[in-house]
């Protein structure tokens, strides 16, 4: 079987204000419930209704119902040896999902909650297993990857941030197969107390923001149905925590914000989860965009001193949308930016993340895990997209590779100062107008196959050395997607080839028709400021696409 590598990170981050904590968390020992959330590894679950319980389900499927679990261990080839680890007669079993996104029913690829400690009809309440009062099993039918969550939350903990873990699950209800699904760790007082230590209600919260719930004010006095938060941890009659977050929030904008927001609310950590948001295309979370149903998938966590933290969640749809790493977003990051200090803290939490997140290996995670589950979705009869999973995990690794000089180009020259503080006021020097562009040419060919895969090739000339980032993107319905990245470093002025591998889906695309894509390439010079050159050219079909493996 094949084993994912470790994934370690031991950075030192530094504060960028007086007055901030440091947002880097040492990931606490996995106990006795890690090998549940092993990326490496794949269990099988078996859940069993009986036919009551299942009708109960199709009416209420957002109510605990009593069904029973066992949970095996396997040799990572399925149909292959089990071994039973856990067997329970009682529990609660329940549906999830969006009614607009990933909600499915029992005759389709639902989603389950399942709850160790639940009370049945005879009023016996079950126990914890492994610490856990949860499991939550998803369908990952909005992620065609099936890896995005595993590399979110890795990139979450690897930068320091408190994050749920994942493994995977081959789920069977009443025998019947129902596929491969996503266990990831609840974000409940179980997994707040593994990474800060004992939950105190009163006074502690943990509050989930859904559907564009966000820290304005009145907020505190809304039903969920109304935008307002829900209490998943804590007493929900006393909501001082929460109230003091928002009035501070709301006391002011520009200068002075951080610091009026700084007493109950942890900057640091708050622009690190941002930073990552942005830098995965977490755009239905807290930072991602603004719209009627954002923000969501956040929760908001208070400590003992009512200091507040953000967690993530719903991190399904990433590593696809190459989001603008500014705003505008939730209230409270667009306050920070408009703040200088606080602009500045993001920047640098923002080059950290950046830094952070190459030294995971997450290309080479997405690939191992990848290989991990191919023989477990293949055999999933419920998988709804089987023929976009290839595609979409080449897109990750294309996301992946131009992520990185995005943030590099994003910072820029005018990147401020660490120690803080507004930008200069004086623009920087600008190379006369009749100056030669870097990029004095550029001819477009598509090469053919070879050992590597398919490439498209530019070819250009420079007037001078430096760095060519070269993405290729193509328009779908769904708007504009990645389908190329690459980049390539000139040493001097002259001829320079730039090649990047066009995605599964593209070829997919191109087998059937011909394919009209964008092209955007930057320069990055040795000095002056970066150029860009767009260019928009067509491929002719290419039918021996179309016939082959996919």
């Amino acid at each position: 079987m094949r084993t994912i590598r470790a994934i370690c990170l031991g950075l030192t981050f530094l504060a960028a204000f007086a007055f901030a904590t440091s947002p880097a968390a040492a990931e606490p020992e996995p106990g006795e419930a890690g090998w549940l959330y092993d990326p490496g590894e794949v269990v099988a679950i078996d859940l069993t209704l009986s036919p009551a319980a299942e009708a109960d389900l199709e009416s209420e499927p957002d109510k605990y119902v009593e069904g029973g679990i066992a949970i095996s261990t396997t040799d990572g080839v399925p149909g292959g040896e089990e071994h039973l680890v856990v067997s329970r007669d009682s529990v609660g079993i329940r549906l999830k999902g969006s009614a607009k996104g990933s909600f499915r029913p029992l005759s389709g690829k639902a989603a389950f909650k399942v709850k160790f400690n639940f009370e049945n009809a005879k009023g016996e309440k079950g126990k914890k297993y492994l610490g856990l009062k949860k499991l939550t099993l998803n369908n990952m039918v909005e992620d065609f990857s099936l890896i995005h969550e595993t590399l979110a939350y890795t990139a979450y903990r690897g930068v320091g941030l408190a994050a749920s873990r994942t493994g995977y699950a081959f789920v069977r209800v009443n025998g019947e197969p129902f596929g491969l699904y996503l266990n990831i760790e609840d974000m409940d007082d179980v997994a707040l107390e593994r990474w800060f230590g004992k939950f105190e209600e009163p006074p502690q919260h943990l509050y989930e923001g859904e559907s564009g719930a966000d820290v304005k004010p009145g907020v505190e006095a809304l039903s969920v149905e109304e935008g307002g938060f829900e209490v998943d941890e804590g007493d929900p009659a006393n909501l001082d925590d929460l109230k003091a977050l928002v009035a501070a929030v709301n006391s002011t904008e520009g200068d002075g914000w951080s610091a009026a927001v700084a007493p109950v609310a942890d900057l640091a950590q708050l622009t690190r989860i941002w930073a990552v948001e942005k830098y995965i295309g977490h755009w239905d979370g807290y930072a991602g965009q603004a719209g009627k149903f954002q923000p969501n998938n956040y929760f908001l966590y208070s400590d003992p001193a009512g200091i507040f933290q953000m967690l993530p969640w719903g991190a399904d749809e990433t590593f696809e949308r190459h989001l603008a790493f500014d705003g505008p977003a939730g209230l409270m990051f667009d306050k920070c930016l408009a703040d200088p200090a606080c602009e500045v803290l993001y920047r640098k939490e923002l080059k950290s993340v950046r830094d952070g997140i190459k030294g995971l290996g997450l290309p080479d995670l997405a690939a191992d895990t990848a290989a991990l589950i191919k023989p477990w979705w293949e055999g999933d009869p419920r998988l709804e997209n089987p023929d976009k999973v290839e595609g979409a995990t080449e897109e990750v690794a294309a996301f992946l590779a131009a992520r990185g000089p995005e943030v590099d180009a994003w910072l820029g020259e005018d990147e401020m100062p660490a120690s803080g503080g507004a930008p200069p006021t004086e623009p920087a020097p600008q190379p006369p107008i009749s100056s030669p562009p870097s990029i004095s040419a550029a001819t477009l060919s598509f090469a053919g196959q070879d050992r590597s895969g398919r490439y498209l090739n530019v070819h250009l000339r420079l007037s001078q050395a430096g760095k060519v980032t070269l993405r290729a993107s193509a328009k779908r319905q769904s708007g504009q997607k990645l389908v190329c990245a690459g980049s390539k470093e000139a040493t001097d002025a002259g001829e320079l080839g730039v090649h990047c591998r066009l995605s599964q889906a593209a070829l997919i695309d191109l087998g059937r028709h011909s394919l009209r894509l964008e092209l955007a390439l930057a320069m990055t010079p040795a000095s002056g400021p970066e150029e860009t050159v767009v260019r928009s050219i067509r491929l002719a079909r290419e039918p021996r696409f179309a016939d082959e493996p996919r």
